[in-house]
């Protein structure tokens, strides 16, 4: 499941599907494996590849809130609520997303999950609503908020924009854009003809 924030303009995905990868070929096969995926990301490590993954339709070009969260932070876990009911569940280490913790879940389903994830990662900084935390959530928001108003720490994340998948109406709207011309040139090229042949037999 997705979920988007918009916070000083950027729009903020949640919940993607992060996988590592030793080179192209074994990023093929992973993505192979499974659902089909719709819209991906790709970033280059010290160890091979780091996929993004998402399976269902992204809405706009968005930054995936994970690679924020792993430029902002070497080692951390997040437990914060998005709205009433869902909760992001996340965790970076080494100033990566951990693969299958990126994770949009029911609130109370991520609570437990909060607590597992955290005693896996006991130098990391705890964020949110996770005994122990050393940020809240809204100093999360705040501290994502600084970090993208900084032209230096934006420019980290240039190549880290998941783009807004095309939708059959985006691809109808682009066959219109290129047919409706060359159907328009070519009713004009019959009418000449039409006009032609009729001043002829006058």
């Amino acid at each position: 499941m997705l979920h988007y924030r918009k916070i000083d303009k950027t729009s903020l995905v949640f919940g993607l599907d992060w996988r590592i990868a030793q080179d192209r070929n074994d990023l093929k096969s992973i993505l192979a494996e499974g659902e089909k995926p719709v819209a991906k990301i790709v970033q280059k490590t010290d160890s091979g590849l780091l996929a993004g993954i998402a399976y269902e339709p992204v809405k706009e070009r968005s930054l995936p809130a994970a690679m924020v969260l792993a430029q902002m932070f070497e080692s951390a876990v997040v437990f914060v609520p998005l709205d009433d009911q869902l909760a992001w569940l996340c965790a970076v280490h080494d100033h990566l997303p951990v693969p299958g913790r990126d994770l949009v879940l029911p609130m109370g389903n991520a609570r437990d999950e909060a607590l597992a994830l955290a005693s896996l990662f006991p130098t990391a900084t705890l964020i949110g609503e996770i005994p122990g935390a050393a940020l809240t959530a809204e100093d999360l928001w705040q501290g994502i908020e600084s970090f993208l108003e900084d032209k230096e720490s934006r420019k980290k994340l240039r190549k880290a924009w998941i783009a807004r998948t095309k939708t059959a109406a985006d691809h109808f709207r682009l066959a219109l854009i290129v047919l409706l011309p060359v159907a328009a040139g070519t009713g004009y090229i019959l009418w000449k003809q039409h006009e032609a042949e009729r001043l002829a037999r006058e």
